[in-house]
Parts: C-alpha cells; sequence; structure tokens
C-alpha cells in the first residue's frame, strides 16, 4: 500500500510539474484573439484525484478546509497512515485479540437485535392488517344486515 501511495505520489509530482509551467511561454496573441483551453482527460483525471485526497485528508488527517497542496496533502495522509500502524504494531497480541472478539461480539449482538426488531416489526404489521381487514368484514356485515 505504501508503494502504491509513493507511485501516486511520484505521479502527482510530475503532473503538477508539468501543469505549473510558466504562462510566458505561450505564444503573443493577437488583439481580439481568443485562447481557448483544452482540458484533456488526464487534467480531469488529476482534478478528480486531487478532490478525492482532499475528501481523504479531511476525514483522516484534518477536518478543517486547508491551504494545502495536494503533495502536501498526500504526505500528511501517508504519514498519519504511518502513525497508526506503528500503533497498531505496539499493541500486545492479546490485547488485540481480546479487542477483536469484543467487536464481533457487538456486531453479532447488533444484528440479532436488528433481526428481533424486524420481526417484530413483520409480526405488528401483520396483527395491524388483519385487525383492519376483520373491522372492514365488520363494517361490511353491519351495512349488509343493517
Amino acid at each position: 500500500m505504501m508503494t502504491m501511495l509513493t507511485e501516486q505520489n511520484l505521479s502527482l509530482i510530475k503532473n503538477s510539474a508539468r501543469m505549473e509551467e510558466p504562462t510566458s511561454a505561450l505564444p503573443h496573441l493577437k488583439h481580439g484573439a481568443t485562447l481557448r483551453l483544452v482540458v484533456s482527460p488526464q487534467d480531469e483525471m488529476l482534478d478528480a484525484l486531487g478532490e478525492k485526497v482532499a475528501e481523504v485528508h479531511r476525514c483522516c488527517v484534518d477536518d478543517r478546509l486547508a491551504n494545502l497542496s495536494t503533495l502536501e496533502k498526500l504526505s500528511n495522509i501517508e504519514r498519519r497512515m504511518s502513525s497508526l500502524l506503528q500503533g497498531l504494531e505496539s499493541i500486545p497480541e492479546d490485547k488485540l485479540e481480546m479487542t477483536k472478539k469484543i467487536k464481533d461480539s457487538e456486531r453479532r449482538s447488533r444484528y440479532t437485535q436488528q433481526q428481533n426488531t424486524e420481526v417484530k416489526m413483520n409480526i405488528l404489521n401483520y396483527i395491524l392488517l388483519n385487525k383492519y381487514h376483520y373491522i372492514e368484514e365488520d363494517v361490511l356485515f353491519f351495512l349488509f344486515f343493517y
């Protein structure tokens, strides 16, 4: 995973250097001429990646809006992941297993509770529908015979 992030960082560095070329390299335009900016699919992909990096940065590193470049955000994300992995490795194995068991137990308990709630709701709906059906039959019987 770290290799993949490093490769993405290098790719972003290369592409950002390409995008930051000085505008003096543009040829002189005649008065009244318009300059059309053509956006390539690669530029669109880089913008989308930049937005995703910003979203991950907000969720995992800092939820405030930051005026950091995409590379700085990636660097912060990588640093945060590294510290989390180091923290995970420092947890004793027996405590980690105990935590996993507790989490599994909680997950099973939530699932069972959800299933019980669904069964209760189905029973309640069945009772209400049947009660409505009986009331409807009584009204029809009453209207028919009176």
